[in-house]
């Protein structure tokens, strides 16, 4: 899931003509992207690591050998997970194992970007996923979690005396 600083640099950059294509580079080649998707990663491993994190399956044989020869062909990594993604988003199929992917990923979509929208930090992006599955009611599920481990304030008692002196400590 965003940050939300991360989600209002994405979104803003996207809204000023920034692609798909190279809003993905741009993450790919992120630090945290690397302990999912080493550079020395193969095709093969790449895309099976999707699948694994983000559809919650292993990839059928025709599935990976169709996405590793995507990716071979992929003028850039961003561009073929832009493909990859928009494949999933836009998935009208009656494959049992389609449907369900579908249906988590815009679970986590949904998730994350309430996340994000809740100033949620890089610390707790992960743990924001956690329970997200193919479920709706799952969405309201982590949505509630995110709301009840956000900070609450301080509350402070102001005077109207000037603090000074030996007990003055601020």
């Amino acid at each position: 899931a965003p940050d939300g600083e991360g989600l209002g640099f994405w979104v803003s950059s996207y809204s000023k003509g920034t692609s798909l294509a190279s809003i993905a580079q741009s993450m790919y080649d992120t630090a945290p992207a690397r302990a999912y998707y080493p550079l020395f990663a193969t095709p093969s491993e790449v895309v099976t690591t999707f699948y694994t994190n983000v559809l919650g399956r292993a990839p059928d044989a025709e599935g990976l050998a169709f996405w590793v020869k995507e990716y071979s062909a992929a003028t850039s990594q961003g561009a073929f997970f832009s493909k990859l993604i928009s494949n999933v988003v836009n998935y009208n199929g009656t494959d049992a194992a389609g449907v369900t992917s579908k249906s988590l990923f815009n679970n986590k979509i949904a998730v994350s970007q309430y996340y994000g929208e809740q100033n949620g930090t890089i610390a707790g992006a992960i743990s924001a996923l956690n329970g997200v599955t193919s479920v709706a009611g799952s969405v309201d599920t982590a949505k509630a979690a995110i709301l009840n481990t956000a900070v609450t304030g301080q509350t402070f008692t102001l005077t109207t005396s000037i603090d000074n002196g030996a007990t003055f400590t601020g």
